[in-house]
């Protein structure tokens, strides 16, 4: 270990060239490059002390020349500095908060550059600290002075958009990452093209909302979109009869592909759902090309192999109606999220399957939610041809065998609550065998893990989560999980996330009114449960989110969220995301209204409404505490950055969107401060 980064340097009395180079002075230099700025740089003009190690008390001062930083590429630093003459080799070093003391970043480097690769959302700018030693040998170096690297940071964050960017596309309403952070799949669920399958005519605009899906991977040459995705049935140009018997043409829309994704720890696996999606098919495989069951919802699974995608299963729920309603589905625009039924009892229309989707890490287990199934089984592998507890919502469970995908599971609760929406939120450990359910609109008053469910429904839409296992390919309800208080509208299990082992579990409640702040406050301390004379204006769903944990086959609440800035309608708690290895949780505020910009600015104002902001938190050894307060590069009104998210296995990368975010940019590296795109949609890379 070393034990100093301002290392004494050996007397040495002989060669004058020799001293010079232990003096360490800049001599000569002229490589423009090394001594350029940019408005984006942080630099350090330094003075260097040199000492001995020797009895003698000699010592010389080395003029240093200036130690530039800037943002190279998203998640990327170069730190250089002018070539210092006869220096053998360079150390660079990082002391990452200004109190953990210097590391060495890479290895010893004879070039006066080196590119650190940092977890944006995790660095404390303000403190994080650089520091070079030129060496003339392994003994004989020189500091310069520390530089930090603030003016840098806004440049190192990434800016992704689509590669055929239009307004109202709402790019960025859904993503998911690969468990290294190298493969990105962002849903634009308002595209309007009517290309199908892998890299068709993305130019077209003439299909409201069918929907799309990028791709983009990181490489070399950093970040590149791989593929342009659209559903095998983006609906064709159809034709009818007018009343004057005149042929017209006309297209079915709104299938809002890519309301939800989902991506193998590898990124090789791709789940895609349209919710609005309406054909009448059943199980894998089925008819497509009708639109009989309005707003049924499917999902589609895309495999990538050397570097191409393909549509290998379009999947359906198993009671999607088998035969053509006389009811309308035609309509482009429907919206009704109630259910008819058919002749043989099945549901017809608003199940929207696809709500939610997650696959497992290998990507061979997919969880499907559809809050609007109306069934009243309350039991696994129920009846699901039941229509009397409309939108009580279920959840599908599908897995792939050497053959092909099947249906494994058809998952009611135990007690179904009409209106409750099972399904909106949906949740896979990482080996798939349990499964987390969100009922947001669960309505009964009871708190904690698995307490008896009182018989009256006195909390309208707090919401509960079921836990689900699998041994072998057998389903069973493990738990019911309410949080330790309970109020109206908390909306309880809006968003969820596992950890990989699925012993953690991250709960959303945007709804979620509390005054507290930060880790484990009162969440009893309500505004409405003040007296009068001291109560302060609502935090009406400001929002919170929740950590529970398993041990010895227990469910229990351990940690209670809430943001160090909560106010009313921030919805802190609407997009969860918590790290594989448990270290790290992402939430997302996307009504949230600061204008600041990139990490740990100013979060007590309120100039952008519903700009959105993400909160960082971090497991330590006296648990959970927030460590930053993530915002876009540019903080403009209606972005809702925040909407959706996800972080890496290690929680080293963090991916938000802001669907509505208005630069009409494509591709990479975009201007950020354009704003002529309305609701074009954007993610951001930390």
């Amino acid at each position: 270990m070393r034990q100093s980064l301002y290392p004494f340097i050996k007397t040495l009395g002989f060669v004058p060239c020799l001293f010079a180079a232990l003096a360490l002075t800049a001599c000569g230099s002229d490589d423009d490059d090394s001594s350029a700025s940019s408005s984006s740089q942080s630099s350090v003009s330094s003075s260097a002390g040199t000492s001995s190690t020797s009895s003698s008390s000699s010592s010389v001062a080395a003029s240093w020349p200036d130690i530039n930083i800037e943002g190279a590429a998203p998640k990327t630093l170069r730190i250089y500095w002018d070539a210092v003459e006869n220096a053998a080799f360079y150390r660079v070093y990082k002391d990452p908060d200004g109190a953990s003391g210097f590391t060495q970043v890479g290895e010893d480097i004879t070039a006066p550059e080196i590119y650190d690769t940092v977890s944006v959302h995790q660095t404390n700018w303000a403190e994080a600290r650089y520091m070079v030693e030129a060496c003339v040998s392994e003994g004989d170096c020189s500091n310069s002075n520390e530089a930090v690297a603030l003016n840098a940071m806004l440049d190192t964050i990434g800016y992704l958009k689509a590669s055929n960017t239009e307004e109202q596309d709402w790019f960025g309403w859904s993503l998911d990452m690969s468990s290294d952070g190298t493969t990105l799949a962002v849903g634009a669920t308002q595209e309007d093209s009517v290309a199908t399958g892998i890299d068709g005519d993305q130019a077209d605009n003439s299909n409201f909302a069918t929907g799309a899906v990028y791709v983009f991977v990181m490489g070399d040459n950093g970040w590149t979109q791989q593929a342009y995705i659209k559903a095998s049935n983006t609906e064709n140009l159809r034709t009818l009869e007018d009343e004057d018997g005149e042929t017209v043409e006309y297209y079915i829309s709104n299938d809002r592909f890519g309301y939800d994704v989902s991506l193998s720890d590898d990124g090789n696996t791709l789940a895609v759902s349209a919710l609005r999606e309406d054909s009448n098919a059943r199980g894998i495989n089925g008819n497509q090309d009708n639109n009989s069951a309005s707003d049924a919802g499917a999902v589609y699974i895309f495999e990538r192999s050397d570097d191409s995608w393909a549509q290998t299963a379009y999947v359906k729920a198993s009671n999607t109606p088998s035969s053509e309603s006389s009811s309308s589905s035609e309509s482009s625009s429907s919206s009704s999220s109630s259910s008819s039924s058919s002749d043989d009892g099945t549901t017809t229309t608003g199940d929207r399957f696809g709500y939610s989707i997650d696959l497992s890490g290998d990507g061979s287990t997919l969880a499907v939610g559809a809050p609007g199934e109306d069934s009243a089984a309350e039991e696994i592998d129920g009846d699901e041809q039941s229509n009397d507890a409309t939108n009580s919502g279920a959840a599908y469970v599908f897995v792939k065998s050497e053959t092909g995908w099947l249906q494994q599971a058809y998952i009611k609760s135990d007690v179904v609550n009409i209106g409750g929406g099972l399904g909106t939120a949906v949740a896979l450990s990482g080996d798939g065998n349990r499964l987390a359910t969100g009922v947001p609109g669960e309505d009964y008053a009871g708190t904690g893990v698995n307490e008896e469910r009182p018989t009256d429904s006195a909390a309208a839409n707090s919401g509960a989560v079921f836990v689900f296992t699998r041994d072998a390919d057998q389903w069973s309800q493990q738990a019911y999980i309410k949080p330790s208080y309970t109020f109206l509208s908390q909306s309880f299990g809006s968003a969820l996330s596992f950890n990989n082992a699925g012993t953690m579990l991250a709960v959303g409640a945007f709804g979620e009114g509390s005054l507290a702040t930060g880790i484990n406050g009162d969440p009893s301390d309500y505004a409405e449960n003040r007296d009068e004379e001291d109560r302060p204006d609502t935090a009406y769903r400001s929002g919170a989110a929740y950590l529970f944990e398993l041990s010895n086959g227990q469910w229990a609440q351990t940690t209670y969220i809430k943001a160090s800035n909560p106010e009313a309608y921030d919805r802190f708690g609407h997009s969860v995301s918590l790290s594989a290895d448990s270290s790290t949780l992402a939430v997302g505020a996307y009504f949230e209204d600061s204008n600041a910009v990139g990490v740990n600015g100013d979060q007590d104002n309120n100039a952008n409404t519903n700009s959105g902001a993400v909160y960082i938190f971090k497991q330590g050894a006296d648990g959970w505490a927030q460590s930053s307060y993530v915002k876009a590069l540019q903080s403009d009104n209606q972005d809702r950055f925040g909407q959706a998210l996800a972080v890496t296995a290690d929680g080293s990368t963090l991916a938000v969107s802001a669907y509505r975010e208005a630069g009409e940019g494509t591709g990479t590296n975009g201007d950020s401060t354009d704003n002529s795109a309305p609701a074009a949609g954007a993610v951001l890379l930390y």
